[in-house]
């Protein structure tokens, strides 16, 4: 009667969180069967140790408007099957921090099927068991090629999980950051072969690499310059060093798609490195580039007076030609900040419910 009189105030979201309980098992069907049959459009039961394998078969075969499902923090039991039959109105699903028990996150990648394009997140994922060998029971296909944003961050990554994760076909956006790799994988092989097969929008792979240095942009030059689609790339935190900046360069300016780019904390060591890049990309289509804030602060530290005029210099006229580059674009000051809303939510959904872990 409670939760009947809650779901009748017409509410579009729910946030329930944190909470150092577990939910009994039997308020769950109650809760589900009343926000289901609301218009209840977000729900968020984030942190209250819910087991998920619960969750989803209260959802199973259950037609609701529901769109957006935060389960984050809570965790996943082996009774998991994945194999429900999931309402196609549900396109954000987070699932950061779980706790997955036995197989089950073999079984959720595996098994479960979707039928309309989903945006996940599975960053943070704890599971039993060697982290790294466990995946290698992972089929050669997924069951679906539906999710079409995929959060990877802080996850252990191998060259048999990335050509997993490529054949979901329709894939736009995803990110591999501060990723784990296992010492005796081939993972620069392994990422460009996933840039090559891929169709992706937008790229991040904050400090994954970073123990290669300069040898990832090498790596993933290719790839990264002759993408048809990719616009938005973030190599943040990989030290790929003042070697690496003219490679980056390259792909900046052949590049026949990409228009933002991010590239701080890369471990430049000399201001005339940075300058001279900053000075060759001002040629280029670039509409956003996110100022090397620690690469900046770390060489103006260092350099005497004339110096650091040349690197402020540099940016401030990359700032103007990137500024001119909008206008040609047909962005103007009136609409600017819808692009600039386009952008920032390209590096920084830290407060939304899909945020990059």
């Amino acid at each position: 009667t409670q939760l009947n009189q809650i779901f009748k105030k017409n509410l579009n979201e729910i946030q329930i969180c944190k909470d150092d309980q577990a939910m009994p098992f039997h308020v769950i069907p109650d809760f589900f069967k009343s926000a289901i049959e609301s218009q209840l459009f977000s729900l968020s039961l984030s942190y209250m140790n819910i087991d998920i394998s619960s969750i989803f078969t209260i959802l199973n075969g259950i037609d609701t408007q529901l769109e957006k499902l935060d389960l984050s923090g809570n965790f996943c039991s082996s009774i998991f099957t994945g194999k429900y039959d999931i309402s196609s109105s549900l396109a954000t699903i987070n699932l950061k921090s779980v706790r997955w028990e036995g197989k089950s996150f073999l079984k959720f990648l595996g098994l479960q099927v979707f039928t309309s394009q989903v945006n996940i997140n599975l960053s943070r994922a704890t599971f039993s068991g060697d982290k790294f060998e466990s995946f290698k029971e992972l089929p050669t296909s997924p069951p679906t090629p539906m999710i079409s944003k995929l959060k990877w961050n802080h996850n252990p990554i191998t060259s048999h999980i990335l050509l997993f994760i490529e054949k979901y076909t329709f894939l736009d956006d995803v990110s591999f950051d501060n990723c784990e790799v296992a010492e005796d994988d081939n993972i620069l092989e392994g990422f460009s072969h996933f840039l090559e097969k891929t169709h992706l929008s937008r790229f991040s792979i904050v400090s994954t690499l970073k123990k290669f240095k300069t040898q990832m942009m090498f790596a993933l030059r290719s790839p990264l310059l002759f993408h048809p689609n990719l616009s938005r790339l973030n190599i943040s935190g990989n030290e790929i060093g003042d070697e690496g900046l003219p490679v980056l360069r390259d792909v900046i300016l052949q590049s026949e798609s990409i228009i933002q780019v991010s590239f701080d904390s890369c471990g430049i060591q000399k201001p005339i490195s940075l300058i001279q890049f900053l000075n060759e990309i001002s040629s280029s289509h670039l509409l956003h580039l996110s100022k090397p804030r620690n690469d900046f602060q770390h060489l103006l530290s260092k350099s005497p007076k004339n110096i650091q005029k040349e690197l402020k210099d540099a940016w401030s006229n990359l700032e103007s030609k990137l500024n001119k580059n909008k206008e040609i674009a047909g962005v103007n000051s009136e609409n600017e900040p819808s692009l600039n809303s386009i952008i920032n939510s390209a590096y920084d959904e830290s407060t939304s419910m899909l945020d990059t872990g």
